[in-house]
């Protein structure tokens, strides 16, 4: 079994605690008296490991809308940005002016992160308030307005961020706490049932924590199954549309792998990125993605195999 081998701390945290959650639901509902102190104390492990779990729930769900609030604001200076190139183009062009707002062209907007945004932002205030009176509107305002509310999201963002890491304080040495009691468990709970053992195995949940690789259906395409040597990073060879949903999963029995969408193929990854453990997965929509999903293996020793599939 995976507790015998202490194999868990390398499966994702959130398989880890729905694993443990099955645990306690299972003990729960078998209402045996001599269970109880073992589920008290698995319990106190679990909200020691995990935080309280509602709070966790919580910040991570006011994360995700922080996150959605942080790309929208994104998606809408771009939007402006690209909106008034034209009329800087043609007004301030001949002046030598237009490089003002786009010193890099407009490919610096497209390809915006949350690394640059900040700075690209104050450009656009600085240069709409020097040049107010050859574009004949006021864009200081507006752009002073599109860098407020994007660095209202970006700061929530950055505060929930922090508030879930503290929420899971000293995962690697409590998880091996975890699995110390969650291998008694199994013990006593086989004693319990000594003369069936095999009802031990109702308490715990294997396939929880397995590396799952998917089959397709009828109709649907394979999966394509990318191989990542350690240090290194790919384009995923695939297409979507805005329509599609697109499964992400790291199968990797041992590496954990990073993620971005870029516009073009050969992108830089920005300051921060979104990882899965191994065998963890993650539905990404179509409609919020650029042209590209690039893949990460920060693993300098072990390969990553990374798994995707398009429907």
């Amino acid at each position: 079994m995976y507790l015998r081998t202490r194999s868990l701390p390398t499966v994702g945290k959130e398989r880890v605690r729905k694993y443990t959650e099955y645990h306690l639901i299972a003990m729960e509902k078998a209402a045996v008296p001599e269970f109880d102190p073992i589920i008290h104390d698995t319990r106190d492990a679990y909200e020691g490991l995990f935080g309280n779990i509602k709070e966790r729930d919580k910040l991570e769900s006011d994360r995700k809308e922080a996150t959605k609030k942080v790309n929208l604001e994104m998606a809408n200076f771009k939007a402006n940005a690209l909106e008034i190139e034209p009329l800087v183009s043609y007004k301030l062009g001949k002046l030598g002016k237009y490089e003002d707002f786009f010193p890099n062209k407009l490919g610096e907007i497209h390809d915006l992160t949350q690394e640059n945004a900040e700075t690209v932002m104050q450009r656009f205030v600085n240069a709409s308030t020097n040049n107010a009176g050859l574009l004949g509107e006021n864009f200081t305002e507006r752009f002073t307005k599109i860098q407020s509310d994007y660095m209202e999201a970006y700061k929530l963002q950055k505060g929930l961020i922090s508030a879930i890491k503290i929420n899971i304080p000293d995962w690697a040495t409590k998880c091996v706490s975890l699995l110390d009691l969650l291998f008694r468990n199994m013990l006593l709970i086989t004693a319990h049932y000594f003369q069936s053992p095999d009802s031990m195995l109702a308490f715990f949940d294997e396939s929880i924590l397995e590396v799952r690789r998917h089959k397709p259906q009828d109709g649907e395409i394979a999966p394509v199954l990318t191989e990542l040597e350690p240090g290194s990073s790919k384009t995923l060879a695939i297409t979507y549309t805005s329509t599609d949903l697109v499964l992400l999963s790291n199968v990797s029995k041992e590496a954990a792998i990073s993620y971005f969408t870029s516009n073009t193929a050969d992108a830089l990854p920005p300051a921060e990125l979104d990882e899965l453990k191994p065998g963890e997965e993650v539905d990404l929509d179509g409609a919020k993605l650029l042209k590209y999903i690039i893949v990460i293996n920060k693993d300098t020793l072990h390969k990553a195999e990374v798994e995707v599939s398009v429907g």
